[in-house]
């Protein structure tokens, strides 16, 4: 194995812990970052925010990173729908600065996460199959952290079923 960890950014969010819980099984190295991670978290998920460019770049300069799995977003206008401002510098800037750290310290391997919201509303075919899968990871998700997740990923499910 080589020397050094994967990044993941949102990795207290729901994309970015499911890749972080993807990493541990296959024994990776990760360091998770976050702007705000919550009491549950792992130790090696830190609090540090995609729009600010200089604690990256300390970051990239302490730590060997073999490759960066993008998750920090916000997941659509209702997480912040008073402040636009505040979704523009995570999910544009935040990408760009992310990004660039990849450019800048050689870092070839390089994931962008989305979400399924970015197809809209679709009627069957593509969408639903992604929904069945999603389900399917969420399910497997909840198990992982005990019950109480469970309902709120049943719950959440059956708001996106709706969309």
């Amino acid at each position: 194995m080589a020397k050094g960890v994967y990044l993941v950014t949102g990795a207290a969010g729901f994309l970015g812990g499911a890749a972080c819980s993807l990493l541990e099984r296959r024994g990776e190295p990760y360091l998770g970052i976050d702007r705000a991670v919550r009491g549950a978290a792992a130790s090696n998920i830190i609090q540090c925010d995609v729009t600010d460019i200089h604690a990256l770049h300390a970051l990239a300069t302490r730590n060997s990173i073999l490759g960066i799995i993008h998750c920090g977003a916000f997941s659509g206008p209702m997480v912040a729908r008073d402040n636009p401002h505040a979704i523009v510098q995570v999910n544009v800037v935040g990408a760009a600065n992310v990004l660039e750290l990849a450019r800048v310290h050689g870092i070839e391997r390089f994931v962008f996460c989305s979400s399924a919201g970015v197809y809209g509303n679709t009627p069957g075919g593509r969408l639903a199959k992604m929904r069945l899968s999603i389900r399917r990871t969420c399910t497997a998700r909840a198990k992982s952290r005990g019950s109480n997740s469970s309902r709120l990923i049943r719950a959440n499910m059956a708001s996106t079923a709706s969309a």
